[in-house]
Formats: structure tokens, C-alpha cells, sequence
């Protein structure tokens, strides 16, 4: 890269967030706009970002491990096979960009509009989203394994075939949210609107749902083995083949459901009673 291209791209910007009013007081935080950045398979690390309105601009490649977006706009801006290993975007705007196959470990999007945002492929691992939107976001095929996504806004979200496993859902909003062939084992769900989604052919054993809205949702071929789903309510849900073994329905609300091929061994039923083992008996020999 040039001196020259050095010079406006990024110690224009650091200047900028540096001043001082003739006070010798900081100037209140301001998102600042600067020319659209193309920088492809550039050395970015611990880059300063903070208060700049980059949108539209074009990282593809580049290596941005650390960077600092804090309270940045990233409007229809490409991440795209990036390494952004612990950068944090909190309270920052980056609806419809695009991080698909990008790093982004231990990322945080704390109070971030993620809105409609491309994470197919990425890695998302131990990652905070905590209070953000990710309404429409794609997470197809993303791992996301820990991460933090407790308290979001996220309607017809995409999931489909992600791996979630061990991570906080709970207290969210996922209303008519993709989660097919995920995998999100033991994870926290409770307290969250599925209502709508598509759960089918997921694997959620062991999770979390106590008094969750499932209420019109697809669970076809779901596992549901020995999970916590005390309180849930499955109204209308279609439950068709899924596996129900060893869980705790207690209070559950199972109106209208379609439980055909449904296995339901030593499983909690809403009202406290426990349904039978379904092992096989040993045959004995005589």
C-alpha cells in the first residue's frame, strides 16, 4: 500500500478521532464519515475504526485481528474471508454486510444492529451478541459454539445446518427463525419465542427450553432427548417422528400437536406422571 493511500484511509480517520475542541476537552463521539476503504488481503491488526462510518467499503481477505468498530457503521460493507479474530463491533450498525467464511472467534456484537447480515460458513465461536438484532441474519452452516446470543432480536433468522452447541439463546426472540439440522446440545433456550420456527432434524438433547414458545413449530425428526421443557408450549406444533426420551415435559401445553411416531420413553408428562421404559426385555435362555 502507498504512503499516499496509507495517509487517507487511515491517519486521516485516527486524526480525526483524536481531537480536541479549544477547551482541550474530547469533541463528543460522533460517527464520522471517510471515503469508502478497498483494501483487499491488507494487515489491518488492532486497526481503529471507533465512531467512523465506513460503509460500502471492501475488507475481502484482509487480516483485522483486534480491530476496533465500536460505535462504527458498517453499512453494506464486505468481511468476506477475513480474519477478525476478537474485533468488537458493540453498538455499531452492519446491516447487510457480509462476513461469509470469515474469523471471527470471541467477536463481539453486544448492542449491535446486525441486521440482515451474511455469517454463512463463518466462525463465530464464543462470540457475544448479547441485546443485538440479528433479524434476517444467515448463519448457515456457521459455527457458533458458545456463543452469547442471550437477549436478542432476531425474527426469521437462518440457522439452518449451524452449530450451536453450548450457547445462550435464552430470553430471545426467534419467531419463524430456520433452525434445521442444527446442533445445539445442551444449549440454553428457555425463556424464548420459537414460535413459528423450524426445528426439524435438529439435535437438542440436553438443552434448555423451559418456558419457551414453540407453538406452530416444526420439530419433525427432531432430538429432543432429556431435555429441560418444563412449561414449553407446543400448541399446533408438528412433532412427527422426533425423540422425546428421558425429557421433562412437566406443564407442558401439547394442544393439538401432531405427535404421530413420537417416542416418548421415561419421559416427564405434563401432568407429572412418567411414561414407561421402552428397553427391550432380555431373552432368557431356557
Amino acid at each position: 500500500m502507498s504512503f499516499k493511500s496509507y495517509f487517507k484511509y487511515f491517519l486521516i480517520p485516527l486524526i480525526m478521532i483524536f481531537s480536541f475542541n479549544v477547551n482541550g476537552k474530547e469533541i463528543k463521539d460522533k460517527i464520522m464519515k471517510v471515503k469508502k476503504i478497498n483494501c483487499e488481503l491488507c494487515d489491518l491488526r488492532f486497526r481503529d475504526y471507533q465512531n467512523l462510518d465506513t460503509s460500502g467499503s471492501n475488507f475481502l481477505g484482509s487480516y483485522l485481528y483486534r480491530a476496533n468498530f465500536i460505535h462504527s457503521k458498517s453499512i453494506n460493507t464486505i468481511f468476506n474471508s477475513t480474519n477478525m479474530v476478537l474485533v468488537d463491533f458493540y453498538e455499531s450498525d452492519i446491516t447487510n454486510s457480509s462476513f461469509v467464511k470469515s474469523d471471527l472467534t470471541q467477536s463481539s456484537f453486544h448492542h449491535a444492529i446486525v441486521k440482515n447480515v451474511d455469517f454463512t460458513f463463518a466462525n463465530l465461536e464464543n462470540s457475544d451478541f448479547e441485546l443485538s438484532d440479528i433479524s434476517r441474519a444467515n448463519f448457515t452452516a456457521a459455527e457458533l459454539q458458545g456463543s452469547y446470543l442471550h437477549r436478542v432480536k432476531a425474527p426469521k433468522t437462518i440457522f439452518r445446518n449451524a452449530i450451536l452447541t453450548g450457547s445462550d439463546l435464552s430470553y430471545s426472540n426467534f419467531e419463524n427463525s430456520d433452525f434445521e439440522f442444527v446442533s445445539m446440545h445442551g444449549s440454553k433456550l428457555d425463556h424464548s419465542n420459537f414460535s413459528g420456527s423450524n426445528f426439524s432434524r435438529s439435535d437438542m438433547h440436553s438443552a434448555n427450553l423451559k418456558f419457551s414458545n414453540l407453538s406452530n413449530s416444526l420439530l419433525i425428526g427432531a432430538d429432543l432427548r432429556n431435555a429441560d421443557l418444563e412449561g414449553v408450549n407446543f400448541s399446533n406444533a408438528d412433532l412427527t417422528h422426533s425423540n422425546f426420551d428421558g425429557a421433562n415435559l412437566r406443564d407442558a401445553i401439547l394442544e393439538n400437536v401432531n405427535a404421530d411416531n413420537m417416542s416418548l420413553c421415561e419421559a416427564i408428562l405434563p401432568d407429572g406422571t412418567l411414561t414407561p421404559s421402552c428397553k427391550k426385555s432380555k431373552k432368557t435362555d431356557h
